[in-house]
């Protein structure tokens, strides 16, 4: 909104600013979680693939999963058959699976799913 970095003070005038801020750089392979209600900001410096989510479980995978599908346009006929049967975990792998070939072709998507 203002072009700066940092909370944009016209939307949120009254933030206030944490004690102590804390940085990091994601490397490949790593998983960041964010405690619930924390504050947060992030920056891309190379093309990549992230996953957000508020809050995911068994209640509310199949509309997370969806979501991410329907996001990244993703051709759900790249999901095996059994999709909607499988394990929780097994499903998660297989989306995300499915919207790698979608992006970057199939060989291609199942070369970088291996290096996650």
């Amino acid at each position: 909104p203002d072009g700066s970095v940092g909370v944009d003070r016209t939307a949120h005038p009254d933030f206030d600013f944490p004690a102590e801020r804390w940085e990091g750089t994601q490397l490949p392979g790593d998983i960041v979680l964010i405690p619930s209600r924390w504050w947060h900001q992030t920056y891309y410096w190379e093309t990549c693939f992230s996953v957000a989510s508020q809050y995911f479980n068994e209640v509310n995978i199949d509309g997370v999963l969806d979501h991410i599908l329907d996001w990244s346009e993703t051709d759900k006929s790249l999901l095996p058959n059994a999709y909607p049967s499988l394990p929780h975990h097994e499903r998660v792998e297989s989306a995300l699976l499915a919207v790698l070939k979608n992006a970057y072709g199939e060989g291609v998507g199942e070369k970088v799913w291996a290096t996650i």
